[in-house]
């Protein structure tokens, strides 16, 4: 009967989610450093929780209890844009609100023991990334420099910059971040390795090709690089 009880709390948190105006924190008494706290807490609990399912270990239920309230408590204080953190103050309300409907899907997963290893790992990262204002303001930055790379390829000039400009950067920003994820790490080193030996073959290829050949196989290149990095800024609170 408890068992039920917090699945269907924990379900109409997730149904009232997009709608719900949460009022739980005064954000004017705000701490940088005990939110920072309260994510590591929350990280914590969930890699416990974790370790413990995958090992189907007897402590799994109530490692998942802790996670559970932790998390509902969590979503109480932050989870809609009247309430959202100001050191997370990058991220348009829209975003914000988004996202965090999104992390209560994975954590709803994760509570009934349906998240897989890399899903997993997607929380913890998107919770680690609120912890560190300066790590976020960086990659959103790269991000919207990335957006600015130039698109004819007539005019680059040095391909290496190029490429770091567009995938490079905001990947080795990331990479600090995931390299304790195996899933999210092993992903992202294979595209910064995939676009590395793709950018090679296109120079050498297009080496003294027409201008409009050229062009049509950097503007496929340049497209397959955008798809993977709005993957990344999607997961990264910024689209």
């Amino acid at each position: 009967m408890m068992r039920l009880s917090k699945n269907l709390i924990f379900a109409a948190l997730i149904a009232l989610s997009s709608i719900a105006t949460v009022q739980a924190c005064d954000m004017s008494a705000f701490e940088q450093t005990e939110f920072s706290d309260r994510c590591q807490r929350l990280i914590d609990y969930c890699n416990k929780a974790f370790i413990a399912m995958s090992a189907q270990h007897p402590d799994t239920d109530a490692r998942l209890s802790e996670v559970s309230k932790d998390w509902i408590d969590f979503y109480l204080s932050h989870g809609n844009s009247n309430v959202q953190p100001p050191n997370m103050s990058i991220v348009p309300a829209e975003i914000w609100n988004k996202k965090l409907n999104g992390l209560g899907k994975s954590f709803s997963d994760f509570i009934h023991k349906k998240i897989s290893a890399k899903d997993y790992q997607k929380v913890v990262l998107q919770i680690s990334l609120m912890k560190n204002e300066d790590l976020l303001t960086n990659l959103h930055n790269s991000f919207k420099a990335a957006e600015l790379c130039e698109t004819d390829a007539s005019k680059i000039e040095n391909w290496t910059l190029w490429l770091d400009c567009k995938f490079y950067s905001p990947a080795t920003i990331l990479y600090s971040y995931v390299e304790e994820l195996p899933e999210l790490v092993s992903e992202l080193k294979m595209e910064m390795e995939d676009y590395r030996d793709s950018l090679e073959r296109f120079t050498e290829i297009t080496k003294d090709a027409p201008k409009e050949l050229k062009q049509s196989f950097f503007d496929n290149l340049n497209k397959a690089i955008s798809e993977s990095l709005n993957k990344w800024e999607r997961l990264c609170f910024y689209k």
